[in-house]
This record gives structure tokens, C-alpha cells and sequence, in this order.
């Protein structure tokens, strides 16, 4: 928790609040295309077949240079079609960050097929490398061609703001977003240049729709927070200086930012920081709770909820013990009192809201309820720190808790029955408004995946992480009847293959075809197979470059992108990522100079990156599996297409990262699962999709 120099407290709001984005359900099913669609489609024909597959192997290989020379060797036989080869030898190129050689295909390509989308490419390719008005004279007449294609105003948006022509460009840019009211990345950079332009409102305007569109856009909480200054909107600066000190927690920028606020303004924003708690406190009323039906055999799990506390404050519905760790009772609290946990002496000292100690243990201390029906409430935790969806709250819990003294701080446990833990992970991973089919596939899922897992985190003190490092478990506040029904109805349950429990992961949306495990972590598991996500007509995975390009920059027909759950940017979203970002990510892990280009190095039939090469001037670096995502600023998944956009100099300045997806992409899609349920599909055939041969059985 950041104290600034007078002690105000700098609390951090949920930027759901902040943005309005919270958990909203956005249809877009009238948005999206049908499989049919032939840039979705590796396109070669029926013969010759060999080269073309050889050539996929390549491309899944990482072999990028390979792949092109076996391009070279098919243009000389005349036997292919040269359209084709020249747009997937083009993108492989651009791949490899040889944008000239590139060019040189895109223009022969535009001269012997002239299809409007190989004229985006062309223009836009031509913007990357700093051609900027030759770039607008091939997308300029464009546009007319593509009228409701976003990504045509949004390139030549692009173009026309790196040539100078800013007022030109802005309307190119209004132009993207009438094409297309969600293309978030358009109001980005609309945004950043009508702050150049001085037209604060309209930068704000721009920026604040942005991220509500897409609330990775973290990087734009400090303008946010500069512009709503400037324009006197001083609680919103202070949320969104916050907000970037909890998503950059190394980044002295916001902590410096806050500390001169509080100078400035240290009585408003004192009156702000009350209000809040004020109604924070006032939200953190107790609820009754009804236990699960027949506990009988249910396990128990422990669940971290916090580590590294310096303190913990505490209440509870009703009287509580406190207990030690020889199971003597030390002491007890009574209901509607804050208490406060702090370490000290390698033991726990429980002290009420006067300050008197209630209880003192030289070791851990276990707080639990005489009536089971009460809860526990924990204040101003941080959730999230270092992600997006950073955030510091009150959180509800059933069960006991127990307070850990650990050398870093206090550690929270959560000690529950597994079924009403899940009362809570259902709806903290899935909208409770999802059909109850998805929602019992969830809840087996979720089972099955924390009793593989128990004790996995023993070392310190819990079975599994309370966050979506394990499964994302909100507390009592986040329970619905709609899920608690569908746990309830699978009490129990869980997916078997052979004589072991699965390993039933799940994300929130694969973007139309899911990863297999052995792509993701290595190892083996054949009920975690690479499957699409769609139905009939659907593109011939794994694709060539030009079929992949065209699957990540449109919106396909799958089961996610039509379910209407969720922002649209969980299915296809546009990434931009400022050059000296990423290098200094690098910077940190290895010294190869100053990057030139990122290169992927593997993929998997899905299309999602396995491995990804920095190329810098002094060395290259590698990095797979799940470690892309956080080496590349936080993307959402792996599977994307990296787009440099170079410097005068030319270096990159900016990689805009075009992908599909949120997670992992391993399992079940959760937004999939949604849209399975409301096509009439029962939890068992959508549990038979997603994890295929295993067996749903009882366990207690």
C-alpha cells in the first residue's frame, strides 16, 4: 500500500467503476462472418497439395527463412498460384522484419491481383517502414473500396498522422470508428493525436472510450490522469495516477504524480479518499449465508487470499473464536467490529478498533465463526497487482480464516468447503447470467481442477491461490442463485481420464480454437487437444500465414464470438505497445541491444505462438509457453501477429500486436462454452468438446 509524504492513504478503486466497463455483456453477433469467408481459407486448391502443407509445417516450425526459400523454389516451377504465393511470402517476410522485401511482393501482388484487402496490406506495410505519403496515396482511394472496413480508415488514419497531415487524419480515424463503434485501438490513437493537436476534450473524449473498450489499455492511464487534470477533473487524475502506480508498481512516474497531488489538492482528495470509505464500508455489510446441502465428505480447501500483509483488518457478522495454533482459544471478537491482524515476533496480535489486544499467538491464529450462517469480511486488499484489472477492495468470506506470520508480511487463508467455495468461483469466472449448462460445465471444471490440485501451494501455507493463478474466487459478494444452482446440481462431479482426476483448465476465450496443452507447457494430454470452436465450413487448420491473417483481423462465426457475453475485445483486439516498453522488459532478462524485430518462432495448429525471438542489434532472445504473454507487456493470449512500426532511424518505435483470445487458450473456452449452451448443447456434450474422452464421475 503506497502512503504518500503526509500519510494520506492511496487507495486504489476497481477501474470497472472508474472506466464503466465493469461486467458487461455486449452482443456482437451482427458483427461477425461467416466461416465461408475466403480469406479465412488457406485457398490453394485441390493439387498441387504437398508444397503447401510442407510449407504450414514451416510456418508451425518457426522456420520462418525455411519457409521462405521453399516459396522461392514454388514461384520458379509457374505451377502455383502466384497471388497466393507472393501474399503468404510477403507476411512471412514481415515476420522475419524484412518489411522491403516484403514490399517488393505486396507490389507485385497488388499489380497482378488488385483485391482491396491486398492493397491494405500494401498501404499499411508501406506506413510500418516510413513510407507515410506513398502509404496514403494506396489507402486514400481505399477506403471507398472498404467503406465499412475499420482497418482500412484506421491505416490510413495512421498514415496520414506520421505525414503530418493531423487534421486529416483525425477525420480518418472518426471515420474507423463509424465504420466500426468497438474498434478500440482507433479511439487510441485518435486519442493521443488530438492531444497533440491541443484539443484536450476531444483527446479525453477519445481516450476514456478507448479504454472502455479495452481495459488492457493501461498505458493510458497516465494521459487520462494528465488530461482529466488539465481539465479540472481532479478525482479522476487521482484514480487514474492510482490506478498506474497498482499497474506499474516499478514505475516511480505515478507514485511521483500522487505525491504531488497530495500537495496540491491533499484536502479534496483527503474528502474523496473518505467519501470512498465511506462507501466502501457502507457496501461491506455482512450477509447471512446458507451452507451447502449434505457437507457430509466434502472436502476442505485453503485458499490464499494474500500474502505479504503488514497488516489486516477484519470483521465479522457475529462472535468469533480466535484460536492458536495448539487449538486453545485465545480470545474472541464480536460481530460488527473491525479488528486488526499484525505480525510481531514471528507471532499474530489481534487488537480491536481501540486498539486494545483481544488476542496474541507467537505463532499463526485461526479466526472462526460460532454460527456457521456468518461471514467474514477482509478490508482494502490489493487484488491483481501488476495486471489490468488491478484493483484494492472489501471482500466477503464464508468459512474460517486463519492469519499466517511469514518473514515478507501476513499471510490470509480462507479456510472452506470445497462446494461453497465454489458458490463463489462459478460466478467470479463466468457471468452468472451464462445458461446453466455452461454453468454446471464450470463448476465440474472448477472442481476437478482445485482436488488436482490441493496442496499445491503447501509451502506456503494454502492448497490453491484465491486469483486466476489457481481459479478467480471473489467471495461471498460475487454468489448468485443461478450458479450456486449449478453447483449444487453437480455437487460432487468431476471429470475423470483413466483412473486420474483431468487437469481441467479453462480461459476465458480461445479465439476460435483452442491450443493443445503440449503447445502451451509440453508434456502430453490427450484430453486436452488443439479444437476448433465453430461449426460447419470453418477455415482447414493449422493455416498459412495469409489464412491466419485474415482469421486475427476479422470477427469469424464461433460459438464465443456469437454468445453475446463480454467485451468484443476478449475475442479480437489490437494491442499497441510503445518500443521502449518492451525493451526495457528485455533489458532486464538479457543484453542484446536494441531490439529489431520480434520474430515468432513456433505455433501451434491453432495458430497461437509457441516460442518468440527478440532480435537485437548485440544477440537475440528467446521465450516460450506462457512466459510470451508478460515478456511481450501483458498481451491477452498467444495467439497474435506482431506489426512493427519503425523510426526515422529505423528501429522500431511501436509494435502493434494483432491477436484473438483471452488466457492461456487451453481447454475450455469459457465465453465458448456460453454460446454452446445457447445453441441447446448439455453440459455433457459441451464437457465431451472441450475435454474429450473423459468421464464424468461422482466422487463424494
Amino acid at each position: 500500500m503506497y502512503r504518500a509524504a503526509d500519510k494520506l492513504v492511496g487507495l486504489i478503486v476497481c477501474f470497472a467503476i472508474l472506466t464503466g466497463t465493469g461486467a458487461s455483456v455486449s452482443a456482437y453477433a451482427e458483427d461477425v462472418m461467416a466461416l465461408t469467408t475466403p480469406w479465412f481459407h488457406n485457398g490453394w486448391g485441390s493439387t498441387p497439395e504437398p508444397e503447401w502443407r510442407a510449407l504450414i509445417d514451416l510456418y508451425l516450425a518457426g522456420a520462418l527463412e525455411a519457409a521462405v526459400g521453399l516459396l522461392d523454389r514454388m514461384e520458379t516451377t509457374g505451377e502455383y498460384d502466384l497471388a497466393l504465393l507472393l501474399r503468404n511470402r510477403a507476411l512471412l517476410l514481415k515476420e522475419l522484419g524484412e518489411y522491403t522485401r516484403a514490399l517488393d511482393d505486396l507490389q507485385r501482388l497488388v499489380l497482378l491481383a488488385g483485391e482491396p484487402r491486398d492493397r491494405l496490406l500494401y498501404g499499411w506495410t508501406l506506413h510500418q517502414i516510413g513510407s507515410h505519403e506513398e502509404a496514403v496515396e494506396v489507402l486514400a482511394p481505399l477506403v471507398g473500396a472498404l467503406p465499412d472496413e475499420p482497418w482500412a480508415h484506421y491505416a490510413l488514419a495512421r498514415a496520414l498522422a506520421a505525414a503530418g497531415r493531423a487534421e486529416d487524419a483525425a477525420s480518418a480515424f472518426e471515420a474507423a470508428v463509424e465504420a466500426d463503434p468497438r474498434f478500440a485501438p482507433a479511439y487510441y490513437h485518435m486519442g493521443l493525436l488530438k492531444r497533440q493537436l491541443g484539443d484536450g476534450p476531444g483527446a479525453l473524449a477519445a481516450l476514456t472510450r478507448a479504454i472502455s473498450l479495452d481495459p488492457s489499455y493501461t498505458e493510458l492511464y497516465e494521459p487520462l490522469a494528465q488530461l482529466n487534470e488539465e481539465a479540472g477533473n481532479i478525482e479522476r487524475a487521482w484514480r487514474y495516477w492510482r490506478g498506474a502506480a497498482l499497474r506499474y508498481p516499478n514505475d516511480p512516474a505515478p507514485q511521483e504524480a500522487i505525491a504531488r497531488l497530495v500537495v496540491a489538492y491533499g484536502d479534496v482528495l483527503r474528502a474523496i479518499e473518505e467519501a470512498e470509505n465511506a462507501a466502501r464500508l457502507a457496501a461491506a455489510r455482512h450477509q447471512t449465508v446458507s451452507p451447502s446441502p449434505d457437507p457430509e465428505g466434502v472436502p476442505i480447501v485453503r485458499v490464499g487470499l494474500a500474502e505479504g500483509q503488514s497488516e489486516v483488518r477484519i470483521s465479522s457478522g457475529g462472535t468469533f473464536r480466535i484460536i492458536g495454533a495448539d487449538g486453545r482459544e485465545l480470545g474472541q471478537g464480536r460481530g460488527g467490529v473491525i479488528y486488526t491482524a499484525v505480525a510481531g515476533d514471528g507471532g499474530v496480535t489481534v487488537r480491536d478498533s481501540a486498539g486494545t489486544t483481544v488476542a496474541a499467538a507467537a505463532g499463526p491464529v485461526r479466526l472462526e465463526q460460532i454460527d456457521g450462517t456468518q461471514t467474514f469480511i477482509l478490508y482494502d486488499m490489493i487484488f491483481g497487482q501488476g495486471y489490468f484489472f488491478a484493483t484494492i477492495e472489501h471482500r466477503q468470506y464464508r468459512g474460517s480464516l486463519e492469519i499466517l506470520p511469514r518473514s515478507a508480511g501476513l499471510t490470509v487463508v480462507n479456510v472452506v468447503n470445497l462446494e461453497e467455495y465454489l458458490y463463489s468461483v462459478v460466478p467470479s469466472e463466468m457471468y452468472a447470467t451464462m445458461p446453466i449448462e455452461a454453468l454446471k460445465v464450470q463448476a465440474m471444471a472448477a472442481r476437478t481442477y482445485t482436488l488436482r490440485n490441493m496442496g499445491r501451494y503447501a509451502s506456503r501455507g494454502f492448497d490453491v491461490l484465491g486469483s486466476v493463478a489457481s481459479s478467480e474466487y471473489r467471495g461471498v459478494d460475487r454468489e448468485h442463485p443461478n450458479s450456486t444452482a449449478a453447483v449444487d446440481a453437480t455437487r460432487g462431479l468431476v471429470l475423470m481420464y483413466g483412473s486420474q482426476l483431468a487437469d481441467t483448465v479453462y480461459s476465458a476465450e480461445h479465439g476460435g480454437h483452442s491450443a493443445a496443452a503440449r503447445d502451451v507447457w509440453g508434456g502430453e494430454h490427450a484430453y486436452l487437444p488443439a479444437r476448433f470452436d465453430g461449426g460447419e465450413g470453418g477455415p482447414e487448420f493449422p493455416l498459412l500465414p495469409s489464412a491466419l491473417y485474415g482469421w486475427l483481423t476479422g470477427i469469424p462465426e464461433t460459438y464465443a464470438s456469437t454468445a453475446g457475453f463480454g467485451l468484443r475485445s476478449t475475442f479480437r483486439w489490437v494491442q499497441p505497445v510503445p518500443a521502449p516498453r518492451l525493451q526495457a522488459i528485455v533489458d532486464a532478462r538479457a543484453d542484446i541491444g536494441r531490439i529489431v524485430a520480434i520474430v515468432p518462432r513456433g505455433r501451434a495448429v491453432s495458430g497461437h505462438v509457441t516460442t518468440v525471438e527478440f532480435v537485437g542489434t548485440k544477440g537475440t532472445y528467446r521465450v516460450s509457453g506462457d512466459s510470451i504473454r508478460s515478456t511481450l507487456g501483458g498481451i491477452k493470449s498467444n495467439l497474435f501477429r506482431i506489426e512493427a512500426i519503425y523510426g526515422s532511424d529505423g528501429f522500431p518505435v511501436e509494435f502493434l500486436i494483432v491477436g484473438g483470445g483471452s488466457g492461456h487458450g487451453v481447454g475450455m473456452s469459457q465465453i465458448g462454452a456460453a454460446g454452446r449452451a445457447l445453441a441447446g448443447q448439455p453440459a455433457e456434450e459441451i464437457v465431451a468438446h472441450y475435454y474429450p474422452g473423459v468421464r464424468i464421475v461422482q466422487r463424494y
